[in-house]
């Protein structure tokens, strides 16, 4: 299984937004206080992280915070 990894917070909380599953959360070896986000590779996901990099990603600002919010609650999680 392919998977798809990222350490900014923001196209995290948008895929995991749009439905992407993060299959795990790791410390960065190069600064343990960043994170990286591990994607499972669904279907479209590389055509979405192209339009979020362009902008052109619509998503709630409801939702999308949401998400956010429960990602921060799982990185202080993993960080105890």
């Amino acid at each position: 299984m392919h998977e798809y990894e990222t350490r900014d917070l923001n196209l995290a909380s948008a895929l995991s937004c749009l439905g992407y599953r993060i299959t795990a959360l790791e410390r960065s070896e190069n600064d343990p206080r960043r994170m990286i986000f591990h994607f499972e590779m669904g279907q479209g996901l590389p055509e979405t992280i192209a339009a979020y990099w362009t902008g052109e990603l619509k998503v709630s600002a409801l939702h999308l915070l949401t998400h956010q919010k429960l990602l921060k609650q799982r990185l202080y999680a993993a960080h105890d």
